[in-house]
């Protein structure tokens, strides 16, 4: 072997082993997914609520079965994000509001060594939804998971393209929409709904008023002394969970949508891909810091994309492939066609 073949050799295998060391460091992350049937539902006329913008929205209304995140994206799960993309932080996926007071995930060393570990290395912290994420990380989220989680810097094959292609003038215009053959994404303001408020069992169904397949005004009893119909929210100016966490473990309360969904009202936000007002995106659902009111299923509300903040995480979708939607449609044409035959 040549000296200059030698030195490509050792310099590929040294990458190669490089690149595996970085693998076994990181953490698959899991996404506990429950379905949304009841393809081509009626939809609900959402009136502006207390949130008061706009006219009276059609919601809910969905054409195909999708999938959503159980519970929202947690400390844990974004963690392992971060180590897998943030060893030199780019983007900005991580702030140190995410140390602070009400958040989880702290970080060590310099750039080009940063590691993300529980704050205060207290484990109680990754189960709890993460906060302090604006919406165009969230969408960085979503990429990576999109792409396979890739260890590496962020990037269009890591955080900046996949689901959504993320590129400034996009991001200071708001005018960034999940791409056409997306698998997975921030829910759509419908697919959000849906799963929520949707009672289920026909595509002709009513919608509750509240995610807990209620129209009852939840209570926030403690966790494990529910009936079923409390959640984490501020009730008389009262935290249901206070210092120092706030938020609870998700899923940690019994009550769920009809579709099996957790804490879609109260214990933080949620981001929506929805544009309501000009240079924002949709919110939904209430938090630990709110009342009742943005629990209900006609509050609609909205934050600027670009911030995080204390009450506001995010859950996910995964969306059928174009090849399945085709072919259903084509087996209804099939059907259609069979019973004309008849």
């Amino acid at each position: 072997m040549l000296k200059s073949e030698a030195g490509r050799f050792w310099a590929v295998l040294i990458s190669a082993v490089a690149m595996l060391a970085c693998t076994a460091g990181a953490q698959a992350v899991s996404i506990d997914w429950t379905t949304v049937g009841d393809a081509s539902n009626r939809w609900e006329l959402a009136g502006t609520g207390a949130g008061g913008f706009g006219a009276n929205r059609l919601c809910g209304a969905v054409s195909y079965t999708y999938k959503i995140s159980k519970y929202e994206i947690t400390n844990g799960q974004y963690r392992d994000f971060l180590n897998a993309v943030a060893q030199t932080d780019t983007n900005g996926l991580w702030s140190s509001d995410m140390a602070s007071t009400r958040g989880g995930i702290a970080r060590t060393g310099t750039p080009g060594s940063y590691s993300y570990s529980a704050k205060d290395g207290d484990p109680n912290w990754d189960s709890r939804p993460v906060n302090f994420v604006s919406f165009w990380n969230a969408c960085r989220f979503v990429n990576w998971i999109a792409n396979d989680q890739p260890v590496g810097a962020q990037g269009p094959s890591t955080t900046e393209g996949g689901a959504y292609t993320l590129t400034l003038a996009g991001m200071n215009n708001n005018t960034i929409q999940r791409n056409q053959y997306a698998k997975v994404a921030i829910a759509s303001e419908d697919e959000w709904y849906k799963a929520a408020y949707y009672k289920g069992g026909s595509t002709n169904a009513d919608s509750c008023d509240y995610a807990l397949s209620s129209d009852t005004t939840p209570d926030n009893n403690a966790p494990g002394s529910d009936s079923g119909n409390s959640t984490n929210y501020k009730k008389n100016g009262a935290f249901a969970v206070g210092s120092p966490y706030f938020s609870t473990v998700a899923g940690a309360y019994s009550g769920h949508s009809a579709y099996g969904t957790y804490d879609q009202n109260g214990n933080v936000a949620e981001w929506n891909d929805s544009i309501p007002v000009n240079m924002t995106r949709g919110v939904r659902g209430g938090s630990w810091g709110s009342d009742e009111d943005p629990m209900a299923a006609a509050y609609r509300n909205f934050s600027s994309p670009s911030f995080g903040y204390a009450d506001i995480g995010f859950r996910i979708v995964e969306i059928p492939e174009p090849v399945t939607l085709c072919l259903l449609g084509m087996g209804g044409l099939a059907m259609l066609a069979r019973r004309r035959g008849k």
